[in-house]
């Protein structure tokens, strides 16, 4: 629905950021999908771990990304390959939502008003009318 809209839109800038906070697996997922970043599969990954239901588990995990085409070792070795930096990257969207106040995902920065927890469209659309007002 978040694509969607901006895609229908047109003048919307998306800015994802990871900000893995549910444990181990949150972070194994995160770092799977850094690395197949590093690979040029980044949106390959994200699309298929975001269609995943509830919290994730090592076999959604796996079979998610499996599923889409991406090798877990060979995302896992590109991790590893540029850990420093990718570790730096998660280290400061952590800063950035907790100088947010964010308590959790998913949450919404729409102009200058934050949106805790998940969207319906109807709000999401009411949102982005707010902030261009």
């Amino acid at each position: 629905m978040l694509t969607e809209t901006v895609a229908r839109d047109g003048n919307i800038r998306l800015v994802l950021k990871d900000w893995p906070i549910f444990g181990g697996e949150s972070l194994r997922a995160t770092r799977l999908t850094l690395g197949a970043a590093e690979l040029g599969l980044f949106k390959t990954a994200n699309a298929a771990l975001m269609a995943t239901k509830a919290r994730l588990t090592a076999k959604q995990v796996d079979d998610a990304l499996t599923g889409a085409g991406i090798d877990i070792a060979a995302a896992t070795a590109a991790f590893a390959g540029a850990s420093d930096k990718w570790n730096a990257y998660l280290a400061r969207n952590n800063r950035q939502a907790e100088s947010f106040g964010l308590a959790g995902t998913p949450a919404y920065i729409i102009g200058q008003t934050i949106y805790p927890g998940a969207l319906t469209k109807d709000v999401l659309a009411e949102a982005i009318l707010a902030a261009r007002a």
